[in-house]
């Protein structure tokens, strides 16, 4: 035993307050792990004898549906300090979500046979690890319940027999008020007929938005983002300032991609750029991930409203030539 594994177990949110005494029994049945970006750390319906705990990295927890068609679905982003896998600590019951790596990074394992073994035997400990424990499962189940809350609102909004130029604009002021931090918001849509993205809406309201032309940087970084991503990097940033948005002092900015995969040759409908004026930590991985499930309805709002001003405008020129037809 190293002091490495004591000083890794006590960097666990749920752990930190445990005392020496007992982080040392703990050390006794627990390793650390190296992971790599896509590696599995546990599938759905597997048994689960291991929990684990961020030491470094970031770990996605996904919902993998039986029909293969549908891409798993994203439940949280974990970092360093997150603890996950807790089923282990009652039973070697099927896991109920899979747990694979996002990027290179270091876990704790702890064996959850021998875990139950020692709560068995400080209850005294026991007892408030497990509060804690609970602790951390309102406040996910907190985060999740806003969060759907949130997608739930986004959906009933662009549903609405409204105009689509009011039901954007309810959609966008909804979400600039949910999040807290947002400030600003901007709404590109590609154009029909130039070679740009053309600032559709803004909140607060402005008039003076520039465009996105196509070949700007951020428009090659919105086609190729699985999601929402921070404009962390310099190049990002002097995007910014090259069109002229006067963002380039605030602490945190995000792209979202609009992106209709079903479009062979213009698949990016839009996109959204987000900043937050003075809270660098106002977009964390999984408002991230909320806003990509966002993302996802808006897309469909924009493609169906093209499809219609499609439709509408061959409806005009059929009715235009047969106007001409002698």
């Amino acid at each position: 035993m190293t002091s490495d594994i004591l000083q890794a177990l006590a960097s666990i949110d749920l752990l930190r307050n445990l005392p020496a005494t007992a982080i040392h029994q703990l050390s006794q049945f627990a390793k650390t792990r190296t992971v790599r970006a896509g590696e599995t750390i546990f599938c759905q319906g597997e048994p689960s004898p291991y929990c684990f705990g961020v030491l470094s990295g970031e770990v996605l927890i996904q919902r993998v549906s039986k029909d293969r068609r549908f891409a798993p679905k994203v439940l949280s982003v974990l970092g360093a300090g997150s603890f996950f896998g807790e089923s282990s600590f009652f039973e070697e019951s099927p896991r109920a979500a899979m747990a694979s790596a996002s990027r290179d990074g270091e876990l704790v394992a702890i064996v959850g046979a021998k875990f139950r073994d020692w709560l068995k035997r400080e209850p005294g400990i026991g007892q408030g690890l497990l509060m804690d424990m609970l602790s951390n499962s309102l406040e996910r189940l907190q985060q999740t319940s806003g969060d759907l809350s949130v997608i739930y609102g986004v959906a009933r909004l662009l549903g609405s027999p409204r105009p689509f130029a009011e039901t954007l604009t309810a959609t966008l002021d909804f979400v600039k008020n949910s999040l807290e931090g947002l400030d600003e918001i901007v709404f590109y849509q590609r154009s029909a007929y130039w070679e740009e993205f053309e600032p559709i809406r803004a909140l607060p309201h402005a008039t003076d938005i520039p465009v996105l032309p196509i070949h700007n940087r951020l428009v090659s970084e919105a086609r190729v983002a699985s999601g929402a991503v921070l404009l962390n990097s310099e190049e990002l940033r002097q995007a910014i300032v090259d069109i002229k948005l006067p963002w380039q002092n605030f602490a945190s900015i995000v792209l979202v991609p609009l992106m209709d995969r079903d479009q062979a040759g213009h698949p990016l409908e839009g996109l959204l750029l987000l900043a937050s004026r003075d809270t660098p930590q106002a977009f964390s991985p999984n408002s991230l991930l909320l806003l990509s499930a966002i993302s996802s309805q808006l897309t469909e709002a924009v493609s169906r409203q093209r499809r219609q001003n499609e439709a509408q405008a061959q409806d005009r020129l059929s009715q235009s030539r047969r106007s001409f037809t002698p």
